[in-house]
């Protein structure tokens, strides 16, 4: 009894171990020659979409995706080509999956120790599937160029190609709630709300193929602080305190490459072809800044202002004069 015992152990063991089941593989673990032949096929697309050709780019889509294109493929890379114009791209992580399981939807993890981990979903098409996300330089900050490839008997073949905001001068939405975050708990709300506004792009260069592990965490977030904002600071809001009485219509979030800081619209009663005394009146708003927005002027190295004339039917568009306060904060 005890032998038939051990016997059945021993297969259940056996049979385990030659089961064929799912192999990931990351990176510099992936075999040179699979990286070189996926580079290859990279390099063309890459090319074909900087240089807008339909037909080259058309050469490396699957049936599958040619079919959700349709009649659009053409404007698709017209699109794709407005927004890349070079060719030159950066690896961020490459993955090659061999899934026994298609038809069904999968997904792999990336772990990272600065929070900034994710996992790529994606259909399991074919046994062999290849993730590639490349990362493409922009005047603003990178774009994220994901590539999943299924291997077809006519070789590797994208079943899916998304291009999507990754980072803002080189924040991505992790950063940036991670800065929005910290003011928060300092207890500067409009600081925290302008900024977490700015991780909304970001959050999902890929759509429904990219998602970082704190998407759900973000979320709430943005949720609870933005609420708090609007409840807290109502626009449009006439600032009493000064004589002129301006009223603030609303603060929005402006990026740039030293950071991200607020920008301030507001409507003056004061014509504005006399800009001495717009710009006095600025002056005096710069100095209740922090009282109307506890923290903010300690926050931010900028603090943007675009002053719009104010009519009895609000804000007159165009025509509008700038001011930049310089903060508290010394940033590189």
């Amino acid at each position: 009894m005890q032998k038939l015992r051990l016997v059945a152990v021993v297969a259940v063991l056996i049979f385990t171990g030659c089961k064929k089941g799912k192999v990931v593989k990351w990176n510099g673990d992936i075999q040179p020659e699979m990286k070189s032949e996926i580079k290859t096929c990279t390099d063309s697309i890459m090319d074909a979409v900087a240089t807008g050709n339909p037909q080259k780019l058309r050469h490396f889509f699957s049936d599958s995706l040619l079919k959700e294109t349709g009649t659009f493929f053409d404007s698709i890379v017209v699109q794709m080509n407005h927004t890349i114009q070079s060719s030159a791209y950066s690896v961020l992580d490459e993955c090659y999956i061999k899934n026994p399981q298609t038809g069904e939807r999968d997904s792999v993890h990336r772990e990272n120790k600065e929070d900034q981990g994710y996992q790529i979903n994606f259909d399991a098409i074919t046994i062999e599937t290849y993730a590639s996300l490349l990362l493409h330089e922009v005047e603003d900050g990178q774009l994220l160029i994901t590539c999943i490839y299924g291997k077809y008997s006519g070789g590797w073949k994208l079943n899916t190609l998304r291009i999507g905001r990754y980072s803002l001068y080189g924040n991505t939405a992790i950063d940036i709630y991670k800065k929005a975050k910290d003011n928060y708990e300092k207890g500067d709300v409009m600081d925290a709300a302008n900024q977490i506004s700015l991780a909304r792009k970001p959050l999902k260069p890929a759509f429904q193929f990219f998602q970082f592990d704190k998407d759900s965490e973000i979320r709430a977030f943005a949720k609870k602080i933005l609420g708090q904002a609007d409840t807290t600071f109502r626009f449009p809001n006439l600032i009493a305190e000064l004589k002129s009485e301006p009223t603030i219509y609303n603060i929005r979030p402006m990026a740039m490459k030293e950071g991200i800081f607020p920008a301030i619209t507001y409507g003056t009663q004061i014509p504005l072809r006399d800009t001495a005394a717009v710009k006095k009146e600025n002056d005096a708003f710069q100095k209740i800044i922090g009282q109307l927005f506890p923290g903010m002027e300690k926050n931010n190295k900028f603090i943007f202002f675009q002053a719009y004339q104010q009519t009895s039917n609000g804000l007159n568009p165009g025509l509008h004069l700038e001011f930049v306060m310089h903060g508290a904060v010394d940033q590189p």
